[in-house]
């Protein structure tokens, strides 16, 4: 593997020790990965080659973890009302402290006995059916990439095929929209997409002079199905992926 990023959601605190254990064998590259409002339902767009210490890059982070943190309190209150007897700091503890997300508080509630797994936590508590009346409050994604910009980065429309499963006529929309609002890339090569998908993309990207990135969409324990670097085992990004932007970096 020549080169690895981090792409953590909505925060930078892992970037510098992550960057720290760089090497002439694997370069680590700074990245986010920011949760964004579109239309009825969320995007991601992944910031890779940043400044994490850039102003408004930090600004924005910073208030979109507010945002975030009095949504988690709110949620928490109604699951105390709702006879879970779990408390912020048992859901802290699964987050590493940092950001606090829904798989957090899904094995507070298996930790805790309200659930018997993480599949019985959001059918019964934290889909987005359930919380409904909770709504996220996400930034529109012309300013995550005006913010990446800004930090000297590059950004990218991450898994456009790989979570919800759009049609492509879905994919090829939305690609035009980010492209026209300053989108560089599409992450064409990641672990959820199909041969099909990939090949599909990535002809999209070369149809609107976009660039293509990759990832395996890692995300720890959370996700023991998936490895580093490879996803569930066929990913593969070549050397070529980084080249495109060499003179970015």
């Amino acid at each position: 593997m020549s080169a690895c990023a981090i792409t953590d959601h909505d925060t930078l605190e892992g970037i510098p020790e992550f960057v720290s254990q760089s090497s002439s064998a694997c370069r680590l590259l700074p990245g986010i990965e920011i949760s964004c409002a579109w239309y009825h339902s969320t995007i991601h767009i992944l910031g890779l080659f940043i400044d994490p210490e850039q102003q408004e890059l930090v600004e924005l982070v910073s208030e979109i973890q507010s945002h975030r943190k009095n949504r988690n309190l709110r949620l928490l209150e109604r699951l105390q009302r709702q006879g879970c007897e779990i408390t912020f700091e048992s859901v802290r503890k699964h987050s590493g402290g940092v950001v606090i997300a829904r798989p957090h508080f899904a094995q507070a509630l298996v930790d805790e006995g309200c659930c018997v797994s993480h599949d019985d936590a959001y059918r019964n508590f934290l889909s987005d059916v359930r919380l409904r009346d909770l709504p996220r409050w996400q930034i529109l994604p012309e300013r995550a990439i005006q913010a990446i910009h800004a930090a000297g980065g590059i950004a990218s429309w991450a898994h456009p095929s790989g979570i919800n499963r759009p049609p492509l006529s879905r994919v090829r929309r939305t690609s035009k929209e980010l492209a026209s609002k300053g989108l560089d890339a599409l992450e064409a090569l990641y672990s959820g997409h199909s041969p099909a998908q990939r090949e599909a993309i990535q002809e999209l990207a070369s149809a609107l002079s976009l660039k293509i990135t990759g990832g395996s969409d890692f995300h720890g324990k959370n996700t023991p199905f998936l490895k580093l670097g490879v996803g569930r085992g066929d990913l593969i990004v070549p050397d070529s992926v980084l080249a495109q932007f060499q003179q970015t970096a």
